[in-house]
């Protein structure tokens, strides 16, 4: 008798742990997917941000501190998700929005350089080049002959 009352309990026992081991593997499921979404909701946080803010200094720690994450955090997932670093993605979106002033003004080189975040005119210049394949000057001629302006 006290046998069975022992194998009856075991199973009990059994079955309360494999419970517990599902429900412990359901709040993990849940919380996986929670740091996805997160993840993506820092990402799209601070893109907004460097979008919203080209001319300023931007530095991946002061971004991770805007988001309460690490700066390893940070980059991990950014790059997780945008296929391309932050600082990448910083200085493309800096150079497009650039190009666009290029094309669409008649200010100069430096004060285009300087409203998205190039103090360093020579630095400007080389980066520029180096995405565009012409400095920014060339850029700003070959738009107006286009135009026609």
């Amino acid at each position: 008798m006290k046998k069975a009352i022992r194998t009856v309990e075991k199973k009990r026992l059994n079955t309360r742990f494999q419970e517990y081991g599902m429900a412990q593997l359901n709040q993990l499921k849940k919380t996986s997917g929670q740091k996805e979404r997160n993840s993506r909701m820092i990402v799209q946080e601070v893109k907004s941000y460097i979008n919203n803010h080209l001319q300023e200094e931007l530095s991946v720690d002061f971004l991770a501190k805007r988001v309460y994450v690490s700066t390893a955090y940070l980059c991990h997932v950014f790059k997780k998700e945008e296929n391309k670093t932050l600082v990448e993605y910083i200085t493309q979106a800096r150079l497009f929005y650039a190009a666009e002033l290029l094309k669409d003004s008649n200010n100069s080189v430096s004060c285009v350089a300087a409203s998205v975040g190039y103090n360093n005119y020579c630095y400007f210049t080389k980066v520029f080049k180096k995405i565009y394949g012409m400095s920014p000057s060339q850029y700003q001629q070959k738009c107006s002959l286009r135009i026609g302006k």
